[in-house]
């Protein structure tokens, strides 16, 4: 079963001008779908569930849509500053295989050491700011309990996991 996009969940069910947005839409759908299906008397606990999962399911799978390769908080904050040294570091190795020179295998692997540093970089300075955060609002029990997901969140990927892609697949395209 494919997971659903919920990303689009966060935030309000209505922006300023009104307009229902996805967690608004979703939430509606939901509703609509159980009032329309809801038998209240004479179901057992098993056919009430069936019913709550198929509503929530088939508006979700209508509203969210299917989740798209999810890239860890890390990597997606600091999207600007890796996405041009993973393009360079893909044009190197393009150049390196079609002349085989010497020269452009150091330009390759230069390229390679920069975008491996810039993602060690990026992830060390995301913890560290989730850690102050953390400290700074520590009587804030709910903000470190946020910070305390997020951290076990990334924490779950592999940590070379765009080192593992091929020089010719986007390291950053969601998908």
């Amino acid at each position: 079963m494919k997971r659903f996009n919920v990303a689009e969940l966060e935030g309000h069910c209505v922006d300023v001008k009104g307009r229902e947005l996805p967690k608004g839409r979703f939430v509606s759908g939901v509703s609509d779908r159980m009032t329309n299906s809801w038998n209240p008397g004479g179901r057992h606990v098993q056919e009430k569930w069936k019913v709550m999962r198929d509503a929530m399911c088939s508006v979700a799978k209508s509203i969210l849509g299917v989740a798209r390769g999810r890239k860890t908080d890390w990597f997606r904050e600091s999207g600007n500053v890796l996405r041009p040294l993973f393009e360079e570091r893909s044009r190197t190795y393009a150049q390196r295989l079609s002349s085989g020179k010497a020269k452009d295998k150091k330009k390759f692997v230069k390229a390679g050491s920069v975008a491996r540093k810039a993602v060690r970089d990026a992830k060390n300075g995301w913890f560290q700011r989730k850690a102050m955060e953390a400290s700074a609002r520590r009587n804030g029990g709910n903000v470190v309990w946020k910070c305390i997901k997020d951290i076990q969140r990334s924490r779950q990927r592999h940590p070379k996991e765009q080192e593992r892609a091929g020089p010719y697949e986007s390291d950053y395209s969601e998908g």
